[in-house]
């Protein structure tokens, strides 16, 4: 990310609603209850708590930190939100479940109809991305803001994973630098246990930004590309630990997908018995019933 593609996005930024002033009311939290992710239990399916968020509102409404009239409700990205940093050909793969599917880490999610991944999953990430756009700008207003949602660190650019689909990090901080005065330098200070690949390959480049991860090297991503570029990371594991060798995340995709056709071929081939056996268990009570109706030797008793 150059100064020169910066420059030439400050003069043609879009029109957008997640920029909207906010009223002095309301503390600099962003949430809404379209962040939770619930369809028909798939969401369990993945150790990530799809509906964390709402339980931490719950918490702090029952503490008497906040109420529902002075939070801030979030906003869902429009595309054009997304394509200050998505590519037009990234959120095209978006409309295929096989590539949610895979992303979100959920395999049921490739037999829906992409219409529902849409509306269960997708939106809500997009509104979560909504949020974290907006607590950047509140964040400059108000000296501070949190977003309840949000913080998927494992999506860059052009392509997601780990349960994140849309880069609300790396926009956050590019509409910053595009829409508010005096804001040329950014710190992302990730503690998340895994590695923040996705905002670390959107900022290879980009000196303006400075990236501080903490977290633990022997599990997923393992993205050594990425790693090589952050100015200053950690391990926090133990140096005694093996080093376990990660699979890089093409592949998982890959191995992901072949398990799911492999499932596919388990269900066509229990269909197919099933459908032999009842097909036997026909034929053999209309024998038995034949057999009855003309064998002449039989006398009941």
């Amino acid at each position: 990310m150059s100064q020169k593609e910066d420059n030439e996005g400050k003069r043609s930024s879009h029109r957008t609603e997640l920029y909207a002033s906010i009223p002095r009311t309301c503390l600099p939290i962003v949430y809404h209850s379209d962040y939770n992710i619930t369809f028909m239990g798939l969401e369990k399916l993945h150790p990530f708590d799809a509906g964390k968020w709402g339980k931490v509102i719950h918490f702090l409404k029952e503490e008497q930190f906040i109420t529902d009239g002075n939070i801030v409700e979030a906003l869902e990205a429009t595309e054009e939100d997304l394509l200050v940093v998505h590519t037009k050909r990234y959120l095209n793969r978006l409309k295929w479940s096989v590539v949610v599917a895979t992303i979100t880490e959920i395999p049921p999610l490739l037999f829906l109809p992409n219409f529902l991944v849409q509306r269960k999953v997708l939106k809500p990430l997009r509104t979560q991305t909504g949020g974290t756009i907006m607590a950047g700008k509140l964040a400059v207003e108000r000296g501070w803001a949190i977003n309840v949602g949000g913080g998927f660190h494992h999506c860059s650019s052009d392509r997601g994973g780990g349960f994140c689909a849309y880069a609300d990090i790396t926009l956050a901080i590019k509409f910053l630098f595009e829409r508010v005065e005096g804001i040329s330098r950014a710190t992302i200070i990730d503690l998340d246990a895994h590695q923040g690949n996705g905002h670390e390959r959107d900022f290879l480049d980009d000196r303006r930004v400075f990236i501080m991860d903490m977290y633990n090297c022997h599990i997923y991503p393992g993205d050594g590309y990425a790693k090589i570029h952050v100015f200053l990371f950690s391990d926090v594991t133990s140096r005694n630990r093996p080093k376990i060798q990660m699979v890089p995340t093409a592949i998982s995709s890959i191995l992901l997908l072949l398990l799911l056709l492999l499932l596919l071929l388990l269900l066509l081939m229990i269909h197919y018995i099933y459908i032999r056996n009842s097909r036997q268990d026909k034929m053999q009570n209309k024998s038995e019933q034949d057999g009855t109706v003309t064998n002449p030797s039989y006398t009941p008793s």
